[in-house]
């Protein structure tokens, strides 16, 4: 009931002022620390009589779209000091492959030849209610709902989005804020370990308007549900324009550590205009819903501060996984995961052993850090709190702990960008895998996410490539906020 009541409040109460060019001791300092523009380009496909069917992500296979409720978006901003140029793009897509974010670079750099040295990051946004980009939830398993000419057409509007976004920059700092949402989040699978924090990062310009506003958080965009046959870009959507409407700019929105099956499909909400509970996987639901966590994000701003620092940054690796999932890998050499474009990151090792490649990256944004992780991380990775002993029932009970994430950055303002640059599926502790009867905590049979998880070693090795990307910066440790 208190979450309720919460909730209630939260949608409800007169938003927090922020900075613009009316409030003069909200305005940046004197000296512009960055260049940042924005820009947004409508990637949705066409849907109707005579169009190719559009099959739904998500949920199960065989959901074609019927209608579009509100565009599928590509977002960028871009932000540049001296030569250093960095592009971020969130897509509202269940993911983009690795393959895809690579085609994506080359065109930038064919169309826009100044942009070479620079990075860009392109990350999902986990999207429940938009097209099957990767190719899982055709009409049937062993159908691909991939369309790669679709995908090839994101491929380019992500370009466009950023050639844009990099014509309309001008000076700016940055604020950075960081709120909790606790009762936002509903841990589906145990151990009960939830990344809680709502990240925002505000780029003003010299007059005091926003160009663009980030937010990260750590919650499946799914709450329409399985039902909903309109394209639509789910909760992230109306966190946006709630926004827009109260600091103006564009704002991206981004998932952060949504693993351990992060959902907000058992919460019940307070809908503020009518004081009853929000229809379940309804629009109105969803709206609610999103308007809380943009809510959030305006009180992260609000106790916020400005960014002293001038670092622009960027670092990645590649990192090869060990694959043994054995339907990730059918998947993959059946053309049904990415269409076929995916296999060809497939490593053939010694005896029956394969691998699979990914990236990993981090970036430096004045004060703040932004964890790019390419697929759903459990937050017990980010956080810490893998059960130590294992859960009875464990597969693999005495596998080394994976050191959390978060105390190895330095800033308070850590973000966590899920599914950036690639979705390799679930991220999960090796102590926690459980594929194999008896099954933890009870269950009677065993739990959703290893399903699709290349392999209980995944976390073991993006942790190693962690540490080679960071360093091991001992000194530097801790302590962080949680």
């Amino acid at each position: 009931m208190r979450s309720l009541i919460v909730l209630a409040l939260l949608v409800g109460c007169h938003s927090p002022d922020l900075p613009s060019s009316a409030d003069p001791e909200h305005r940046p300092g004197p000296r512009p620390l960055f260049e940042v523009g924005a820009s947004v380009r409508d990637i949705t496909p066409p849907v109707g009589i005579g169009e190719r069917p559009v099959w739904m992500a998500g949920f199960g296979n065989d959901r074609g779209a019927e209608g579009v409720h509100d565009p599928i978006e590509a977002r960028a901003i871009v932000l540049g000091r001296d030569d250093t140029k960095i592009a971020l793009v969130a897509v509202d897509l269940i993911g983009f492959f690795h393959e895809e974010v690579q085609a994506a670079r080359e065109q930038l750099l064919t169309e826009l030849p100044e942009w070479e040295g620079g990075t860009l990051v392109v990350a999902a946004t986990h999207n429940h209610e938009g097209p099957d980009t990767m190719g899982l939830w055709g009409p049937s398993k062993l159908q691909s709902g991939v369309d790669l000419a679709y995908n090839d057409r994101v491929v380019t509007e992500i370009v466009a989005s950023v050639r844009e976004a990099w014509q309309r920059r001008r000076p700016a700092r940055l604020r950075l804020g960081m709120a909790h949402a606790p009762e936002l989040i509903v841990d589906s699978r145990p151990p009960q370990v939830i990344d809680d924090r709502v990240l925002a990062l505000q780029a003003v310009d010299e007059q005091g308007g926003t160009i663009a506003t980030v937010v990260s958080f750590g919650c499946h965009p799914e709450a329409m549900g399985s039902r909903n046959t309109e394209l639509t870009a789910d909760y992230p959507v109306f966190t946006r324009r709630f926004l827009e409407d109260r600091v103006g700019g564009t704002t991206l929105f981004f998932s952060g550590a949504i693993g351990g099956l992060m959902t907000q499909l058992g919460l019940e909400l307070i809908d503020p205009e009518t004081q009853q509970l929000a229809p379940k996987r309804t629009f109105r639901f969803t709206q609610v819903y999103g308007e809380a966590v943009g809510e959030r994000a305006l009180q992260a701003l609000d106790s916020g501060s400005w960014n002293r620092s001038d670092r622009l940054e960027a670092r990645s690796r590649s990192v090869d996984l060990p694959l043994t999932n054995p339907f990730y890998k059918t998947g993959l050499t059946l053309g049904v995961i990415g269409g076929g474009r995916t296999a060809s990151r497939l490593r053939k090792g010694e005896g029956d052993g394969w691998s699979f490649t990914s990236e990993v990256g981090w970036l430096g944004i004045g004060d703040a850090e932004l964890l790019l992780v390419p697929g759903e991380i459990y937050p017990e990775l980010v956080l810490g709190g893998v059960p130590d002993p294992a859960p009875e029932g464990a597969d693999h009970p005495d596998a080394a702990i994976e050191p959390p994430l978060l105390p190895r950055l330095t800033s308070p303002f850590a973000f966590v960008i899920g599914l950036a640059n690639d979705e390799i599926g679930y991220i999960l502790p090796k102590r926690q895998w459980d594929v194999s009867s008896p099954f933890t905590y009870g269950q009677m049979k065993a739990p959703y996410g290893e399903i699709n998880s290349v392999g209980p070693d995944t976390a073991a090795a993006l942790s190693a490539a962690y540490d080679d990307l960071l360093g091991a910066r001992p000194e530097t440790l801790g302590p962080v906020d949680r």
